[in-house]
């Protein structure tokens, strides 16, 4: 049947709406997609080696965070910085035509470590945003070689260069100045991955002026003298270190950079401003011999450390009930060495999980001075418990070539079997375990499985029960017996109204 003329011009006028409604629908997301760009750039495309670039990724028309796809790169260190929203307007003026631009957008930051010299490419990074993708621009960096410098000059220095794995070695690290400078940093590639870096006990600067410089993000007290290199003479800026090797091989320690900007002419008034030339000094290079730990003798608890170690440990109460808590201090110190972290483990210590219920939650270690501290929470077990069992800290002794053990002294235990049980108790074990039966009294409890009633309803048997037949029978006889005194008392109330009516007659 051919459709009618109405129903046809309403047909082409739905089907005209839908095209218009989808053009601009496309128009709208195409205007929303033009409306966001995507920018790259660095802080400084003409680095040295080893010098940290800020590099910016900023997302115009759109305050969602990005994340973006990093390819690998060779040579290139990528850390993320985080990011923020960010409103910027700026005004230019050409040839006497004034530009107005605006910001609004959100800008995510990495900081860039070039290892090798040479032009690097930074290519386009993909971000993904409400659905759509968007591609940056490329980003080129010309990374420079340090140069030496007459002037400004840097060396390392190690005291031993076969360590063991885990065996401490002092860094001297020493800058030669010639010329004022300012804003310097200094920087070791790889150095945080190979080595853990740590402070020489009690450091302190020895004697003249503190200055400090920025190392391994943070700062460092440097101590002040005078030297001569190659008949020079220079001022001199030093600092220790102490490096602790984590895994065996060759390790290669530098080169280090040094930046600094050197004052190349000082102002003269307040008006003027220091000139200056950006510069970057490369230190000499070591090579370490990281000899492993032997295996045979190992104790089956060591946790690395090497060196000579002690060890002691003190109770907060040693007059206790049984699960009473006690709090057990363990305090370890290096003799005439850096203190590393011995990771200490109870569990793993002889003679604790037989005695003592240990408490799964401890407070993380802390230094006191030379010495690290733990404590932990303990509780006997049994009124058999006579001491708190010496805590040992296995280490290699490279003065000896040889394992050893440190051990504290043990502490002795008066453990009573009396006990207040509390909610304490419930802590690191399960507390049921420890409830015994009662088998007498109104708090008699049941542990057996005879004592379990089946409670399942079996419908015969509950109507042979006369309590069930009670409970059956009750209602239907409670309705007769109220629907007939219903009725007797309707009866006496209609008696007079029909002999009133009789007499009446």
């Amino acid at each position: 049947m051919a459709a009618s003329a109405p129903n046809l011009l309403n047909h082409r006028l739905v089907q005209a709406l839908s095209c218009v409604a989808w053009l601009l629908a496309a128009l709208n997301a195409a205007f929303a997609q033009d409306s966001i760009t995507v920018r790259a750039g660095v802080t400084n495309d003409n680095p040295y080696v080893g010098e940290a670039v800020r590099f910016h990724l900023s997302v115009n028309g759109s305050e969602a965070p990005i994340e973006p796809d990093w390819p690998a790169l060779d040579g290139v260190d990528v850390r993320p910085l985080g990011g923020q929203v960010t409103t910027q307007s700026m005004m230019t003026i050409i040839n006497g035509r004034r530009q107005d631009q605006r910001f609004e957008g959100y800008v995510q930051l990495y900081e860039l470590t070039f290892h090798t010299p040479g032009v690097h490419i930074i290519p386009p990074l993909s971000v993904e945003i409400d659905g759509n993708m968007y591609r940056s621009n490329a980003v080129s960096v010309r990374v420079i070689e340090p140069q030496a410098r007459p002037d400004v000059r840097m060396a390392i220095e190690v005291d031993n260069t076969s360590p063991y794995a885990g065996e401490a070695t002092n860094l001297d690290v020493t800058l030669y100045l010639r010329s004022s400078i300012q804003r310097a940093a200094l920087r070791f590639p790889n150095l945080e991955g190979q080595f853990e870096v740590l402070d020489p006990p009690g450091q302190a600067p020895r004697s003249g002026r503190r200055d400090t410089i920025e190392f391994l993000g943070s700062g460092v007290a440097l101590e002040r003298g005078q030297a001569v290199l190659d008949g020079v003479n220079f001022d001199t800026f030093t600092f220790r270190k102490v490096l602790v090797p984590l895994r065996a091989g060759e390790q290669r320690l530098g080169p280090g950079s040094f930046t600094c900007e050197v004052i190349v002419r000082a102002a003269r008034s307040l008006f003027e401003t220091d000139q200056v030339e950006r510069v970057t000094v490369p230190s000499n290079e070591i090579r370490l011999n990281v000899r492993p730990v032997p295996e045979e003798g190992r104790p089956p608890h060591f946790t690395g450390l090497v060196g000579r170690y002690r060890v002691s440990a003190r109770a907060s109460a040693t007059d206790v009930n049984v699960g009473d808590p006690i709090t057990l201090t363990v305090r370890f110190s290096a003799d005439g060495g850096v203190l590393r972290d011995p990771r200490l483990d109870l569990a793993k210590q002889p003679g604790f999980t037989d005695r003592f219920r240990i408490s799964e939650s401890t407070a993380e270690p802390r230094r006191e001075r030379d010495e690290i501290v733990f404590e932990q929470v303990i509780r006997p077990l049994s009124d058999s418990v006579r001491e708190i069992p010496p805590i040992e800290a296995p280490y290699f002794d490279t003065s000896r070539g040889e394992y050893a053990i440190a051990r504290s002294n043990p502490i002795a235990l008066n453990v009573r079997p009396t006990r207040i049980v509390t909610a304490g108790d419930a802590e690191g074990a399960k507390i049921a375990s420890e409830i015994e039966d009662a088998s007498e009294g109104i708090a008699a409890n049941y542990g057996a499985a005879t004592a379990l009633i089946d409670q399942r309803f079996d419908l015969a048997a509950a109507l042979q029960s006369p309590a069930w037949l009670v409970a059956l029978g009750a209602p239907p006889v409670f309705y007769l017996v109220f629907h007939a005194h219903s009725g007797v008392a309707a009866n006496r109330q209609s008696g007079p109204r029909l002999a009133a009516k009789t007499a009446s007659a």
